[in-house]
């Protein structure tokens, strides 16, 4: 058998992420849905898996994911788990 996977896509759910601030805090940029992992050779992760950055901080962690959350204090999970938590409840 061959089973083709899909990677979870959200329009709706990148567009919240476009509403919310820059994770940074205190940034004042337009935030971005960035992509937190890969999803496999040329293939993005699902856009569940996505958070809130500006230009500015978006370019910044694809010189190093694991630098920039050392240096910002970010438990990637945890923000990704709690931005799907309040996605849920307001649409519910």
């Amino acid at each position: 058998m061959n089973f083709k996977t899909r990677t979870p896509r959200s329009k709706s759910y990148l567009a919240y992420i476009r509403r919310k601030p820059c994770l940074i805090i205190n940034c004042k940029g337009e935030a971005i849905p960035h992509h937190s992992s890969a999803g496999g050779v040329g293939i993005k992760c699902s856009d569940y898996h996505t958070i809130p950055l500006c230009h500015i901080h978006h370019d910044e962690i694809h010189r190093g994911q694991t630098t920039f959350l050392d240096k910002y204090a970010i438990d990637l999970w945890r923000v990704i788990a709690g931005l799907l938590e309040s996605y849920i409840m307001e649409k519910s």
